[in-house]
């Protein structure tokens, strides 16, 4: 098992696409990229998943804490209006903690969009290659590349 994060795998894995030549002996490469690439998506679809659900457990505890401390200012004679502030007040760390959970949520869902781009574009290589490799074995195909 790897020392890095699965996204830092992916990102790894897309330099590494990235950076490879345009010869036609790298059809066995690019179906290695495959096979290893796919699972990491799903991986890090099933921590996409656990992201998303750390995002809605900050956002409850930021909204159930502010409803307490409102109703508890409420409840001392403060008026709507302060203890809505007063409230505020009180939430700021579950505010920042909500906003820097779902900072990351979106985060991974943009990699997690453009890694599942990269595979396609592999998947499209691997098929043109096959294609050209059947069009030049039955006769009539291209020598480019």
């Amino acid at each position: 098992m790897s020392d890095k994060s699965t996204a830092e795998r992916i990102a790894d894995g897309v330099q590494a696409f990235k950076g490879m030549k345009p010869d036609p002996a790298n059809l066995e490469k690019l179906l290695w990229y495959q096979t290893t690439f796919a699972p990491l998506l799903f991986e890090f679809s099933v921590e996409v998943g656990q992201l998303y659900r750390q995002k809605n457990e900050t956002e409850f505890q930021r909204r159930a804490a502010y409803n307490r401390a409102k109703w508890g200012y409420i409840g001392e004679g403060d008026s709507a209006a302060k203890a809505e502030a007063r409230a505020s007040v009180d939430i700021e760390t579950l505010l920042n903690n909500e906003q820097m959970a779902d900072a990351e949520y979106k985060q991974s869902i943009l990699l997690l969009d453009h890694a599942r781009d990269v595979l396609q574009a592999i998947v499209q290589v691997i098929s043109h290659k096959k294609a050209k490799k059947r069009a030049e074995t039955y006769g009539g195909g291209s020598q480019s590349t």
